[in-house]
């Protein structure tokens, strides 16, 4: 094995002098195939913080300043752009769920009250979140049982919610509904019900049916 320390470049020609220079970029260099030169910074990739679909145009490192919703918007056409704190984008970001899977729940209030366990809380953007409350319910004497979705202790339906059932049987029950536009902050979500008279019924079992809210922040802010 020989082992050099020092090489002497003298009378060797098509060798660059200088290793420690980014002068020559991406963009300066000879095309494929036809580069003259060996300097190990005619091919230095210094990074690309905007990229086209003709060339990279700038160089730097891609830096993201705050935390949040990672967004892609199209700018110009041929070019993306990332935002940090949200883009023009599709589908949803936070979701929120809850399920009770034991013990039906009974009430015979004319008024509306909390159904025990199905409540959820998140911290959403200032957009629209969707709501989608689903199970079984029944009333003994055929009266109506009554269900609503309350945000922030505010009820979103009218005197009989957003839905109703008056089977003495256990039928399906629930509803979907798309909010307006929230502050960005927390969010309580609980479904209420009553009922006109009797006793109402909403079933919760893992075996025959479980009751569901689902609340899931959208990317709509308007």
């Amino acid at each position: 094995m020989v082992q050099h320390n020092t090489i002497d470049h003298t009378g060797i020609t098509g060798v660059g002098g200088s290793f420690g220079s980014n002068a020559n970029t991406v963009a300066s260099a000879s095309a494929a195939g036809a580069s003259t030169l060996h300097s190990a910074a005619d091919h230095v990739h210094v990074g690309t913080t905007s990229i086209a679909h003709t060339s990279n145009t700038f160089s730097g490192p891609v830096i993201l300043t705050a935390a949040g919703t990672l967004g892609i918007t199209s700018p110009a056409a041929g070019t993306f752009e990332l935002s940090a704190s949200g883009g023009a984008v599709g589908g949803f970001t936070e979701v929120g769920t809850a399920t009770r899977t034991a013990g039906d729940l009974t009430t015979t209030s004319t008024s509306f009250v909390d159904a025990t366990s199905l409540s959820v809380t998140i911290t959403t953007a200032a957009v629209r979140c969707l709501v989608i409350f689903s199970g079984n319910a029944k009333n003994d004497g055929a009266n109506n049982t009554a269900f609503t979705l309350d945000i922030d202790a505010a009820n979103q339906g009218g005197t009989y919610g957003l839905s109703i059932v008056d089977n003495t049987g256990g039928v399906p029950c629930g509803f979907t509904f798309l909010t307006g536009v929230l502050s960005a902050a927390s969010h309580t979500f609980k479904v209420q019900w009553r009922v006109d008279a009797g006793t109402g019924t909403l079933f919760a079992s893992s075996s025959v049916t479980p009751a569901t809210l689902h609340v899931i922040e959208t990317s709509m802010t308007s």
